[in-house]
């Protein structure tokens, strides 16, 4: 997913190791990476709002919130369709 703010940044999940990364493709280096301990990721989109935060959903129903300076999620959201 290229960032949309910066298309020199790009996000990509693992849907074996739980992880979260962004890339900086015109260095060639990995900037930051975020994991989970349960679930797995089943979509990833970015906010298009000011915050321009990565926004993903898991396959145990939560939607999680992720900004690029913080390691963990800075919000989450559990389908109201589905129990943890």
């Amino acid at each position: 997913l290229a960032d949309i703010s910066q298309p020199h940044l790009v996000h990509s999940f693992g849907l074996s190791d739980r992880a979260i990364s962004t890339y900086n493709a015109k260095k060639d280096q990995k900037i930051i990476a975020h994991m989970i301990q349960n679930g797995g990721f089943c979509s990833m989109t970015q906010r298009i709002d000011s915050e321009e935060e990565l926004v993903t959903g898991l396959s145990h129903g939560y939607i999680l919130f992720w900004d690029c300076d913080e390691k963990n999620p800075v919000g989450k959201v559990l389908d109201s369709g589905r129990s943890a």
